[in-house]
């Protein structure tokens, strides 16, 4: 054995091939730190590794318990630093995947597979956790998918969500359960896969049933944290915006993001008397609470030639902490071939859309000096939409790989205006044609990010007299 491996750590060195290597490890100048859950068995290998010369430290130590096996390592460590771990005794399919976070910068188990599933009956346990895991949020949290089992458990009720931080894991969400924001008896059935804001909050697209829900009617989207889950939008609910009748008949299961104050981006089909297979693919957000119609299939493209419009290959939407979305669509119409019909778009701080990037079009200086310019088209791009990975970030920058048609490689950056064109009325900031609390919400965006839409005064200056002058708008109730 290497000479150097000063001390050595052993689980499941009670029994097996764990007792096996304490035995072949056990020699004069070397420090053994051995660990098993049968103490008379273990006892009988500590006196035989003594008696070989070796110093040895044991424990009753269970491999399951991430936590005390945590804890007993890093308490020998700092007894005497560890040259070689050899871990492994007890692993098997049905306890080998766990869920660690990093939380105020130490990394921590919060689930396993197997182990007890917290707030639960102590013999109903984690029989299998998803791979579908949440982005990370600020501080460490992450949301998962699990299949429960025990004694009580069935099929019809294993299913659950779970919020982990740093203070352990927390139910989030269980099948059966009642769903919140519905009427009494209307229970969760599945579940997609979560997200999480920066902030700590949690997106789940949930498939329900109960009274009064058809499977026109049994999906919703719900945000929060354990005991503070809210419905923010379901199947069958009416469409803002649109003609009475158009509904949300389908919302994606999988395709939404989050962000700190709990607004959502997403896609959804809609259905009703106007609505056809032509125009049915939708994208929303909610940036100021309400929801808001983001992008429509069979609608024209903003900035492009009369004719060129949406089809419905938008892809997720992401929405940053500013409340700006972002999305790839695929577009047609006159002069559009599959060497062009692929954008990217974005929303500035009033909600318009911007043609970031075209295929084919889009044209980009790749010439540092200010002074000369060096134009390449775009021949092809790719913009991550992964929620957590994305190249969006919250000053509405994007950043894309791009192929020009020159066959040359860069990354690019592409920088969203704040606001594109200022309001004729201060007091109705985001032109929705209301004067409302998202005005304020407005305003201030533009104020604080010194746009010469914030000078409300018109003195050539951003100052707190635009605020005055806003609001002074904003109490008349219009100009």
């Amino acid at each position: 054995m290497p000479a150097f491996h000063r001390h050595v750590l052993i689980t499941g060195a009670s029994s097996g091939i764990g007792k096996a290597l304490a035995l072949a490890y056990a020699e004069p100048g070397r420090r053994l730190s051995l660990g098993g859950r049968d103490e008379a068995r273990l006892a009988e290998v500590v006196a035989a590794c003594r008696t070989r010369g070796a110093q040895v430290h044991a424990a009753r130590v269970d491999v399951r318990d991430d936590t005390a096996m945590r804890d007993w390592v890093l308490a020998r460590d700092d007894d005497t630093p560890l040259d070689l771990v050899v871990a492994g005794a007890g692993i098997t399919t049905a306890n080998d995947r766990i869920i660690y976070t990093e939380a105020f910068g130490s990394l921590r188990p919060v689930a396993r597979e197997g182990n007890p599933a917290p707030g639960l009956l102590p013999d109903q346990i984690f029989a299998s956790i998803g791979l579908d895991i949440s982005p990370l949020g600020g501080q460490g949290q992450v949301a998962f998918l699990a299949a429960l089992a025990g004694p009580t458990i069935t099929t019809a009720d294993n299913d659950s969500v779970w919020y982990a931080s740093a203070a352990g894991a927390q139910l989030l969400a269980r099948e059966q359960s009642q769903a919140p924001g519905l009427q009494a008896g209307v229970n969760f059935t599945t579940f997609g896969s979560p997200g999480m804001s920066p902030s700590g909050i949690a997106a789940i697209t949930a498939n329900f049933t109960g009274p009064l829900i058809t499977p026109n009617s049994d999906r919703g989207i719900f945000v929060g944290t354990p005991g503070n889950l809210a419905l923010v939008v379901r199947e069958s609910d009416p469409a803002p915006g649109f003609a009475t009748g158009t509904r949300f008949a389908a919302l994606t299961f999988d395709a939404k993001s989050i962000n700190s104050a709990g607004r959502i981006a997403f896609a959804a089909t809609l259905s009703g008397s106007d609505v056809s297979t032509a125009n049915d693919s939708t994208l929303w957000a909610n940036p100021e609470g309400q929801l808001r119609l983001i992008a429509r299939e069979g609608t024209s493209a903003p900035e492009l030639p009369p004719g060129i419009i949406f089809l419905d290959s938008f892809s997720i939407p992401l929405i940053n902490e500013s409340g700006q979305v972002a999305f790839t669509a695929t577009i047609s119409g006159p002069g559009v071939t599959s060497g062009n019909n692929e954008t990217l778009w974005a929303t500035d701080s009033l909600g318009n859309l911007v043609l970031i990037a075209r295929e084919g079009t889009t044209q980009i200086d790749i010439n540092p000096d200010p002074a000369t310019t060096t134009l390449r088209t775009i021949a092809s791009f790719e913009f991550n939409t992964i929620q957590g990975q994305s190249g969006f970030n919250n000053r509405g920058e994007l950043a894309l790989d791009v192929r020009f048609t020159d066959a040359s490689d860069a990354v690019v950056i592409a920088a969203l205006p704040v606001i594109t064109q200022c309001p004729t009325c201060p007091a109705d900031f985001d032109q929705d044609g209301g004067v409302t609390g998202a005005d304020i919400e407005a305003f201030f965006t533009a104020f604080q990010a010194g746009t010469a839409c914030g000078d409300t005064d018109q003195d050539g200056g951003i100052t707190g007299a635009d605020i005055e002058a806003f609001f002074v708008a904003f109490e008349a109730g219009g100009c």
